[in-house]
């Protein structure tokens, strides 16, 4: 099952394998944004190898990428949860975001070319709290998709 949701719009709880249920942190910061679900010593990788520390970090550069696509549409393709030594869990999920560079930012002058973004993320999650975040997107084909389209 693949839902595309607006980068606002909530996503539910239920996992696309019906037997991991995810947890609301993870409705929270993809479906809503909200990154309040980050523990304030967060620690967060993500391309370019950017070592992030608390949510207020890992929200800019979140920001700072949805920046250059502003009509970002999400989809959440898979999300699976196995206990990690007892009330932890670690949360995996494959995501895509498709729009339109259409703005300056972490891309570069905008283009107007349509952009596909591929990722996963590896979240470790403590009760309803994100303690752990690792990020990754082929940065480097996205640059390339928009600059081999400028011709």
């Amino acid at each position: 099952m693949r839902r595309t949701i607006r980068a606002s719009a909530p996503v539910g709880t239920r996992s696309t394998n019906t037997r991991t249920p995810t947890s609301p942190a993870i409705t929270r910061v993809w479906g809503e944004l909200d990154f309040s679900a980050y523990e304030p010593r967060t620690t967060g990788r993500y391309p370019y190898g950017r070592d992030l520390y608390g949510g207020d970090d890992i929200a800019d550069l979140v920001a700072r990428v949805r920046a250059s696509i502003p009509d970002a549409r999400v989809t959440v393709d898979h999300v699976a949860s196995v206990p990690y030594l007892g009330a932890a869990k670690d949360i995996a999920i494959r995501w895509a975001i498709a729009g339109v560079h259409s703005a300056d930012g972490w891309f570069g002058a905008a283009s107007g070319l349509p952009v596909y973004i591929l990722g996963i993320t590896q979240l470790r999650v403590l009760g309803e709290r994100i303690i752990s975040d690792l990020t990754l997107w082929d940065d480097f084909a996205v640059r390339r998709m928009i600059e081999g389209g400028r011709g």
